[in-house]
């Protein structure tokens, strides 16, 4: 385990210096495979250990002491309508209620509205985000 952290972070290591030296040659590339490849096995064996634990296992103990546990936690699903006007008397509907903003945009984008309401929810935004990722599509011959 602490072989794969450390790995992982000298990969991280390594990228930055290549981003920073603009020196992204063959080489870089086939570190990012690796790692990807890394990391795909190490989520094989998070599931392994997953099922591990929930089938009532101990916590496992390293040489070095380091200690591999689990933990859960429970999450419960509200009747919105129900808990709303609670919510609203103690002045917490807003911190409770996250806004969706991932459906704001297809909504926004879509063709179920309006032109003026389309213009009304785009002059209600605030901040631009953007998520950027590398995806390695592996071809299965």
């Amino acid at each position: 385990f602490r072989l794969f952290v450390l790995s992982l972070s000298l990969n991280i290591i390594v990228i930055k210096y290549m981003k920073k030296k603009n020196v992204f040659k063959w080489w870089g590339v086939v570190l990012i495979l690796s790692m990807c490849s890394v990391h795909a096995e190490a989520q094989d064996l998070k599931s392994v250990f997953k099922l591990y634990f929930e089938e009532g296992g101990a916590p496992i103990t390293s040489q070095e002491g380091d200690m591999l546990v689990y933990n859960s936690k429970q999450s419960f699903g509200y009747d919105f309508n129900a808990i709303k006007p609670v919510l609203e008397e103690v002045g917490a509907l807003e911190k409770a209620v996250k806004l969706n903003t991932g459906f704001i945009d297809r909504l926004v984008n879509g063709r179920s509205l309006d032109e003026e309401k389309r213009e009304i929810i785009k002059n209600a935004r605030q901040e631009l985000t953007e998520t950027r990722n590398i995806q390695v599509i592996k071809n299965n011959k």
